[in-house]
């Protein structure tokens, strides 16, 4: 058997050391991949807490005052209401929208939310309900992204001195979020929506197109 030359010698460990690097910084590269889309995941997961999902649960103290609407809707006259929307400006009344299974009734209040207790809030109106006709198509494409928003609501509370608070609830299951921005993901589309219901003549299009981007918004997303 031949013996090998010292010059092939010399390339063959270089070879076999260039690998082993390889390997190695592979092997590295590979290792601070998996840990960078860690971090990643962690922040979509820590960015999903805070707003993704739209909605904070709400508090007993909450849910009296979506009582207190549903009774200022029956005492103006406005029964079918399984679903309750409150929009609460810090500076101006209150408006309550009742989601009837053919119509989203809509009633506007005098005074101010900010510098009054809520049992206040839904005493003096403020004109007649504002009624939007649904079909059964409508009423579907509308209520349904809220309806999820309340029940899987899990957002990280965040609140301030002024601004505007949305109240959801449907079937002692409660939700609400405090002046959201629209990149905040859902919360920020689910506050337009209710900002169009109360206007005085609410656009059931732009109503319909909001829920859609809702839904468009959560598929996107693709899981929990």
């Amino acid at each position: 058997m031949k013996e090998l030359q010292p010059r092939r010698v010399i390339v063959l460990s270089l070879l076999i050391g260039l690998a082993v690097s390889a390997a190695l910084a592979w092997s590295m590269a590979r290792q601070d991949h998996q840990a960078d889309d860690h971090l990643e995941l962690e922040r979509r997961a820590a960015y999903r807490f805070e707003h993704y999902r739209g909605l904070t649960p709400c508090d007993p103290e909450t849910l009296d005052i979506t009582s207190a609407a549903r009774a200022a809707l029956r005492r103006e006259g406005v029964t079918d209401s399984g679903m309750v929307a409150i929009v609460a400006p810090t500076f101006h009344g209150a408006k309550v929208a009742g989601f009837g299974t053919s119509a989203i009734d809509v009633l506007h209040f005098k005074g101010d939310t900010g510098y009054t207790r809520p049992g206040a809030w839904f005493q003096v109106v403020n004109g007649k309900p504002v009624s939007i006709p649904l079909s059964p198509r409508d009423h579907f494409a509308i209520v349904t992204p809220l309806s999820r928003h309340i029940r899987f609501a899990d957002t990280r509370s965040r609140s301030g001195l002024d601004g505007v608070t949305y109240f959801l609830e449907l079937g002692g299951h409660c939700g609400y979020s405090w002046s959201p921005r629209r990149e905040d993901g859902p919360s920020g589309l689910i506050a337009e929506l209710l900002k169009e219901l109360a206007q005085p003549q609410p656009s059931l299009e732009a109503l319909l197109i909001l829920a859609a981007e809702i839904d468009q918004q959560d598929r996107s997303f693709g899981g929990g």
